[in-house]
């Protein structure tokens, strides 16, 4: 059934305590067995708990004894809000750029701003370039960025990559080379 009921603002009258205790324990119990499943965590899986009770009080209004268990409809909106919550993308992993796992990631960050040299180098290199890749390399020292700087581009995606190997082509003409330590993306210009 793919079909998505909408949801009711209003909150279910009262349960009765034997069903919260068997929603409560059929929650538990369904979020445990997905979280061993998908090798979530203790938190994660409290989530899960919290998301089936939720999407329990928001369909209780669906519910009819006539035409099934208290414990059958449970077990239903507590594998919707599952599948719900399986599909949804998890968080990025997180880490402190003071750790020693991100040395790496501090090595490939792009050169400061306030680098003058390299700033004044490039400027005097572009003079001597032809106008395409001129207006490239201020685009580049406008946006500070590659990916910037192709998304504010008007060109097709493969235009834009052929014009900026162009400029590095240029760029190495009139000295410029990678940097030993630094990333393949930082220049040196030795003029």
């Amino acid at each position: 059934m793919n079909r998505q009921q909408k949801i009711n603002p209003e909150l279910p009258q009262k349960w009765e305590k034997s069903q919260l205790q068997d929603a409560l324990k059929l929650a538990r119990i369904l979020a445990a067995k997905a979280a061993r499943s998908r090798r979530i965590g203790s938190a994660d899986r409290d989530d899960l708990i919290q998301d089936i009770l939720l999407a329990l009080l928001q369909a209780t209004a669906h519910f009819d004894p006539a035409r099934g268990s208290w414990g059958g409809f449970v077990t239903i909106i507590a594998r919707r809000a599952i599948a719900d919550q399986a599909r949804r993308p998890s968080a990025p992993h997180c880490i402190s750029l003071d750790s020693k796992e991100a040395a790496g990631i501090l090595r490939s960050l792009a050169a400061p701003a306030h680098d003058l040299d390299a700033h004044l180098a490039m400027a005097h290199a572009a003079d001597e370039m032809p106008e395409a890749q001129r207006a490239l390399l201020r685009s580049i020292f406008t946006h500070r960025d590659i990916a910037a700087t192709r998304a504010a581009s008007n060109v097709s995606t493969a235009t834009f990559y052929r014009e900026l190997h162009e400029l590095r082509c240029w760029l190495r003409i009139m000295g410029a080379s990678p940097c030993v330590r630094a990333p393949r993306t930082a220049l040196r210009l030795c003029l």
